[in-house]
């Protein structure tokens, strides 16, 4: 077991605004458990596309170049596995996101278009596709990303930009526990996001901008309401924010709050690591090939020169936010925690390649890449 005293952000204090009133404090995590291995059967982990958490501890990590969820204990210890790869009920193609909503299970495969809910026994017991409505020609339906405590679920419809038109905005929709479209109780904003770029040998691909506005989203199941993240790029006055909303069920505000940051600038050799990371990820999960995947990389990113204000988002049981800063191409990165009602209580450090996927009021849940690029499972202790 190590203990770490997370030192603070600079930032931090320019974002501590009126908004808040208070300054906002350094938080200090212990690592308390540990889980992952570059051999070792059942704990060699490959991309981890989240970690839901159940009430009595235990722990599901999706990893969806094997197609299955796989289950620790709260010591660390490997359960079982949920799902396998196929097209039927109980199995996957992908797995997506997973989370944990009163007592069930569920899992995000965006290939075969789907939301399933598994029971404790890891048995598939319900499936939602895709959402059907109208929301225009340029918007295709998709199924449900998560359910609340209430029953009803959240969708986003996926898009494309027509010839001579723009998309500046996503609607996001309520639906019922059955899977019906019941009304739009949101905009995101589609921002800057990705560039598509094509590589000298004629592959192309949709590569993520670490400059990106577009809106960020995290769904509140235990308060079955949503949280949004607005972006904002550096403009004329050289400070860039955010603003995080709360927006219930029914699309009423609960909250709003901005904060406003200097812009964090991103040097060359940041980009020529995040870009051999990048790269080493890509060419282990597709056969591309490797100069075909940097050649990418340096197109869609030769005219960056600043970092999102945030850049991820994980929100706690209690209602809490955790927004990610300051990571790319670099060793450590500051994490914002914000109250249930979106003021800034304070901050810590992670790794750079670490994701927060869930909180409580006393632990955190983490991914974490090691030297190997290998993944791990970390939970710590907030102190």
């Amino acid at each position: 077991m190590k203990c770490a005293a997370l030192t603070a952000a600079a930032l931090l204090t320019v974002a501590s605004s009126a908004a808040t009133g208070q300054t906002p404090r350094a938080l200090r995590l212990q690592e308390e458990l540990r889980i992952g291995s570059i051999d070792r059967e059942n704990y060699d982990f490959s991309f981890i596309s989240g970690i839901a958490v159940a009430d009595d501890g235990r722990m599901f990590v999706g990893q969806p170049l094997e197609h299955t969820v796989r289950v620790y204990s709260p010591a660390g210890s490997f359960l079982r596995r949920i799902g396998r790869e196929g097209g039927g009920p109980g199995e996957m193609r992908g797995v997506d996101g997973v989370g944990w909503v009163g007592n069930a299970l569920y899992v995000l495969d965006w290939r075969l278009g789907r939301l399933t809910q598994f029971n404790t026994m890891g048995r598939a017991v319900k499936i939602w596709s895709a959402v059907q409505h109208d929301w225009g020609d340029a918007f295709s339906p998709m199924p449900p990303s998560m359910r609340m405590m209430n029953g009803s679920l959240i969708t986003t419809p996926n898009y494309y930009t027509p010839p001579g038109k723009s998309i500046t905005s996503l609607p996001l929709s309520l639906v019922d526990p059955e899977g019906k479209y019941v009304k739009d109780i949101a905009q995101l904003s589609v921002g800057t996001q990705v560039k598509v770029v094509k590589s000298s040998s004629g592959w192309t691909s949709p590569i993520p901008l670490p400059d990106a506005t577009s809106t960020l989203s995290a769904v509140l199941p235990v308060q079955s309401s949503v949280i949004l993240v607005d972006r904002k790029a550096p403009g004329t006055s050289g400070r860039t924010s955010y603003t995080i909303r709360r927006i219930a069920a029914d699309g009423s505000t609960a909250y709003s709050r901005t904060y406003t940051l200097p812009p964090v600038n991103i040097s060359r050799s940041a980009v020529e690591r995040e870009i051999d990371s990048a790269v080493a990820r890509s060419v282990r999960a597709r056969p591309v090939p490797e100069k075909d995947v940097r050649d990418l990389y340096n197109l869609a990113w030769s005219d960056v020169t600043h970092q999102s204000p945030v850049d991820q988002i994980a929100v706690g049981a209690d209602g809490s936010v955790w927004l990610r800063a300051g990571a790319f191409g670099e060793p450590k990165a500051t994490w914002y925690a914000h109250a249930p009602d979106g003021t800034l209580l304070g901050y810590t450090t992670l790794p750079g390649s670490a994701k927060v996927h869930h909180v409580t009021a006393t632990r955190v849940w983490v991914s974490e890449r090691g030297e190997y690029d290998e993944e791990y499972v970390v939970r710590y202790r907030i102190r």
